[in-house]
């Protein structure tokens, strides 16, 4: 009896083993995808309304066909690492009833790479677009004059305190 129900719990689980791949979607496109790549940036239209601030890189998923609509979708850059999100949109598939179409958001805080996609159910997965946010404000550096008159002054001051607390305190 123990060993009958040993062989049948093995098959079952070779059963989920085998069939654990068919519940998660890989990115349907080659990678690795560069946020510079021109073939994937998005047109003025969708990104007008991208909340992204300069330095920032917004990437654009869809997930279309699916039979679920609150499936993960789990992204993999170079420098951000892993990432994790639920959908951002949910709307029905026109092309084929019964069927959502999902929406996934990442923002990358400097441009990086894409190395992998993959979803926690069914579906077609691309990148649908990238967002720039343009390059990060650039901060001026003060004149290394402005620097050595600012030292000089605090040093300065600094003498002239420790000097009038030596002075009073020998009185």
């Amino acid at each position: 009896m123990v060993r009958r129900l040993a062989a049948l719990l093995a098959a079952l689980g070779m059963t989920l083993l085998l069939s654990a791949p068919a519940f998660a979607v890989e990115i349907g496109q080659d990678l690795p995808i560069n946020s510079g790549d021109a073939e994937h940036q998005g047109s003025e239209t969708e990104c007008a309304e991208a909340d992204v601030e300069a330095g920032q890189v917004l990437w654009h998923f869809i997930i279309n066909q699916s039979t679920t609509d609150d499936q993960t979708l789990t992204v993999f850059f170079q420098n951000a690492g892993p990432m994790t999100e639920g959908p951002s949109q949910v709307s029905p598939d026109n092309e084929t009833a019964g069927h959502w179409t999902l929406h996934y958001e990442f923002i990358t805080g400097s441009p990086d790479t894409l190395q992998s996609a993959v979803s926690s159910g069914d579906g077609n997965l691309r990148l649908s677009h990238i967002c720039d946010g343009g390059p990060p404000p650039e901060i001026p550096e003060a004149p290394a004059s402005v620097l050595l008159i600012l030292t000089a002054g605090l040093a300065g001051l600094a003498f002239l305190g420790l000097r009038n607390r030596r002075s009073s305190s020998v009185v």
